[in-house]
């Protein structure tokens, strides 16, 4: 795991002056989490109750599609994060750390809970732009894609290397 085998000082340490440190990067996530998680919970236990209800596969929206790619690793339309979710200078990596595990767990339990939702139908609004609703389905993909592209982007910060097997390997770790 990242964190373990690097010393703390390096996870602080930003690569450049305008990138992010590891911790950041993780912060970065948190912020994001912070709101979307409780709304992604919310709506699926409402659905759970009232629907919709559906199997897969689903079909997203264009845009949805396209804010998926947007923020995988490989993306080729970066979208600059809006301000709110930006990390602060100098985070507390432990808390980053716990917060981070915190908020991968509830979403997993949260997936789990959604078996049966319409995933396409039930719809979450955007933290970051309250007007653009999302699909749940469309949330998950698109949060794990922003979770790997960060993850890869703090494996970098602390000059460790991103190559496929290494990420394959922590993915299937954790």
């Amino acid at each position: 795991m990242l964190w373990a085998s690097v010393a703390p000082d390096v996870l602080l340490t930003s690569p450049e002056p305008q990138a992010w440190s590891a911790a950041q990067c993780l912060a970065h996530l948190n912020a994001a989490a912070r709101p979307l998680v409780p709304a992604l919970e919310a709506r699926v236990f409402k659905a759970q109750r009232y629907g919709p209800y559906g199997d897969p596969p689903f079909h997203y929206r264009w845009y949805e599609r396209l804010f998926i790619a947007s923020v995988a690793p490989e993306g080729r339309i970066p979208i600059p994060a809006p301000p709110v979710f930006y990390p602060p200078p100098e985070p507390d990596a432990e808390t980053v750390l716990d917060t981070f595990c915190d908020y991968q767990q509830r979403l997993s339990v949260c997936v789990a809970r959604s078996q049966g939702v319409d995933w396409e139908r039930a719809r979450v609004a955007s933290p970051a732009l309250p007007v653009l609703y999302l699909s749940i389905g469309a949330w998950f993909e698109a949060t794990l894609n922003h979770g790997r592209r960060h993850l890869r982007q703090a494996r970098r910060a602390c000059g460790l290397s991103s190559g496929t097997s290494e990420m394959a390997r922590d993915e299937a770790a954790s």
